[in-house]
């Protein structure tokens, strides 16, 4: 199933929940639609761009996993802290490889060194992360399920859209791109929508997690907005 028919096979007879899918699908609709996509699909996608956007998510992976723990310690409500647990040990690589190894062979692949310390060298952008990493502490619990929420509906567009680029590229790696539009958009994304839907039942704030919400389909946006306005200023040629 993907990620939108899991969307679409939620009973909506929470107006509530109902309310905060109908947001969740605006902001996924926003990815869909992105401009940065036709770029990425064209046969001679930059590679300064394609290589900048891999060493943004290979930032984003090193950091997920702690801001995952965070949110997971965070968590009081059972399904919410299941979820949260789930989706760590799937990072981390409890039972496989994690993705942040994944990840690490993806940019090797495409020939962008793993050493942390060049990132500024493909974008001011991974500075984003590290403030989301400080912002997770100051979430209360129903900011957390909207904010992961949100992830897990949002990034598997995103892979979707920049996945052409590198499949183009001889011998890279796509297994990273690829198992987080699979894993995320089916597993994850239905892990969320439950742990959501019991929440509202017992009284969660529905403006607590749309802001949840907002910060994270923002976040996740910015990445391809700053990618096009640097295209269109000529930075990748």
């Amino acid at each position: 199933m993907n990620q939108t028919a899991v969307l679409e096979a939620v009973p909506t007879v929470n107006p509530e929940l109902s309310e905060v899918l109908s947001l969740v699908e605006m902001y996924a609709t926003q990815m869909k639609t992105h401009p940065l996509q036709v770029i990425f699909h064209l046969p001679n996608t930059p590679r300064k761009l394609v290589n900048e956007f891999a060493g943004i998510q290979y930032v984003d992976s090193v950091l997920w996993v702690p801001m995952l723990a965070v949110m997971k310690d965070r968590a009081k409500n059972e399904k919410l802290y299941q979820a949260l647990l789930d989706n760590l040990l799937c990072e981390a690589g409890a039972s496989h490889q994690s993705h942040v190894m994944l990840c690490q062979e993806f940019i090797k692949s495409v020939g962008v060194s793993p050493f942390y310390g060049n990132f500024q060298e493909y974008s001011s952008l991974p500075s984003h992360a590290v403030e989301m990493m400080n912002a997770v502490s100051g979430m209360n619990e129903d900011q957390i399920a909207g904010f992961n929420l949100m992830s897990e509906a949002i990034v598997p567009y995103l892979f979707k859209m920049v996945l052409p680029a590198f499949k183009r590229i001889p011998g890279c790696d796509t297994r990273y791109l690829v198992d987080h539009i699979t894993v995320d958009a089916d597993e994850h994304a239905q892990a969320m929508i439950d742990a959501v839907s019991d929440m509202l039942e017992h009284g969660a704030s529905v403006g607590a997690i749309m802001e949840g919400i907002h910060l994270s389909a923002r976040t996740a946006l910015s990445i391809p907005d700053a990618l096009y306005a640097k295209q269109l200023r000529g930075a990748y040629l």
